[in-house]
């Protein structure tokens, strides 16, 4: 009951909180911010309807040729080991207007990737990032943070469980350099509530230049699904997979600023996820870990026994 109240309080109306921000306007005698929708200052009393924030339908276009705008580049945050799951050599990092679904079954190593993510991310830029935490409590959050020894916990800024503080104002407020929802399962059930939040942490990665990270539960068949259907709300869809105990796989389902249908192999430990580099070759050389993938380890098994 609390969750669907976190729910009702903070995502559901993320929307009305967004217009809510975006639909005020100075007062053009006394500076207060109020209603744009309204004309006369509460304060002290001035009618706005000629003053020079008021805008006249008539003579407002809002139309925009194609010729008229200027190319420019998608700003990126540099998040070190991770740029290449984002975008390439010649444009690694993530974008940081993006919204990003990270998808997997439980234990796959979401809530661990998301966290190492963020301390990139906060250290990268030495800003502030947002992490609502609705399944975890700060303790259990920072204690994984110390555990995968992140330097930057002191960036991190855990928004709890169970909060009735509406998060859309404290995001703006707080002007972060990323927002991490760990997880949308914690918030909602409903498929359709879940799209709805999705789509609506878009414009607030765009007014804030602050990209966001979205986390996914994907247990059954039908929860994959929905996790499909989900895409078109989101700039780039990450599966995970697991393989082994610890040997993950992670593909990238989609992605709006990059390489789609790129695969990645991971290693868990302890201290979180890292790249594995293969011996043989077969993949992308990202550390010094010593290697074989599966497909040339049992050929060479195959080849062992034929010679016998």
């Amino acid at each position: 009951m609390h969750v669907e109240y976190m729910l009702c309080n903070c995502i559901m109306t993320i929307r009305d909180q967004i217009n809510a921000l975006q639909s005020m306007r100075p007062c053009a005698r006394c500076g207060l911010q109020f209603n744009a929708n309204l004309t006369l200052c509460p304060v002290c009393q001035h009618w706005n309807s000629d003053g020079p924030n008021a805008v006249n339908p008539l003579e407002s276009n809002p139309l925009v040729r194609l010729s008229d705008v200027k190319a420019q580049g998608h700003r990126r945050l540099l998040t070190g080991p991770w740029d290449c799951i984002f975008g390439d050599a010649k444009n690694p990092g993530i974008v940081d207007t993006g919204v990003t679904l990270l998808g997997g079954k439980p234990g796959s190593g979401k809530s661990t990737m998301s966290l190492q993510l963020a301390d990139c991310m906060a250290s990268s830029t030495q800003r502030d990032v947002i992490y609502i935490g609705a399944e975890e409590s700060p303790e259990e959050i920072a204690e994984r943070g110390r555990r995968l020894g992140l330097k930057s916990m002191h960036l991190i800024c855990v928004y709890p469980m169970g909060s009735n503080v509406p998060i859309i104002p404290l995001i703006y407020a707080s002007k972060p350099c990323g927002i991490v929802l760990d997880s949308l399962q914690g918030f909602t059930s409903d498929a359709l509530a879940a799209e709805e939040i999705c789509k609506s942490f878009k414009p607030i990665s765009v007014d804030l230049k602050a990209p966001t990270i979205i986390i996914s539960q994907v247990t059954k068949d039908d929860d994959f699904a929905g996790f499909m259907k989900m895409q078109h709300a989101v700039d780039t869809t990450v599966m995970f997979s697991v393989y082994e105990e610890e040997i993950r796989e992670l593909e990238i389902v989609k992605n709006r600023y990059g390489p789609a249908g790129v695969k990645c192999t991971l290693l868990m430990g302890g201290e979180g996820l890292a790249w594995v580099s293969w011996t043989c070759g077969c993949k992308a050389v990202n550390d010094d870990s010593a290697l074989e993938c599966r497909g040339c380890k049992s050929q060479r098994l195959i080849g062992d026994s034929d010679d016998e």
